[in-house]
């Protein structure tokens, strides 16, 4: 063997395993949840980086989710294990505890699916923006009268409010 696997092996012995050991990484193995991975999910699996005990990355298309657990609390203000996914729907970052697999999960296919319609949110919040008030006015009766107002209601007053506090593309 090489002098440089010799010394991979020195650091594997006299660091990492010291390590492994020191943060319980076999006991948290064992009691890490089974978290439900969708069909379409690509999913990555990263080493434990920046003091997070476990981290991988969901793609599906172009749309990207960031998840991590930190046990120790080391990277955020929470006094128990829990996993952070960014971006979250809101394009923020959303925490949930060790064993809320399932809410994690939902949280990551939201994630997904709100990136996967922003472009079409955002061609539309366009259109609305070059839109007359009479324009407006009509569409945004047939929204909630037409269709399922609790629902379409909800979704015009976002993206209605949305396009009269961003700028029109191409406007600073």
């Amino acid at each position: 063997m090489g002098d440089d696997v010799l010394d991979m092996q020195k650091v594997f012995y006299d660091e990492r395993i010291p390590l492994e050991r020191k943060e319980r990484w076999q006991e948290l193995a064992l009691s890490m949840p089974y978290i439900p991975v969708r069909g379409d999910w690509k999913v990555r699996i990263l080493p434990p980086t920046m003091g997070a005990i476990a981290r991988f990355h969901v793609m599906r298309g172009e749309a990207h989710v960031s998840i991590y657990y930190d046990e120790y609390c080391r990277l955020g203000g929470w006094n128990e294990g829990y996993w952070e996914i960014w971006p979250d729907a809101d394009e923020d970052n959303a925490r949930f505890g060790k064993d809320d697999a399932d809410e994690l999960a939902d949280a990551i296919e939201k994630s997904l699916e709100t990136q996967e319609a922003k472009p079409v949110v955002d061609a539309l919040i366009e259109r609305i923006k070059a839109m007359t008030p009479d324009q407006r006015c009509k569409v945004e009766r047939f929204c909630t009268t037409v269709v399922s107002p609790p629902i379409a209601g909800d979704i015009f007053n976002d993206i209605f409010r949305t396009a009269f506090t961003k700028p029109a593309a191409g406007v600073a």
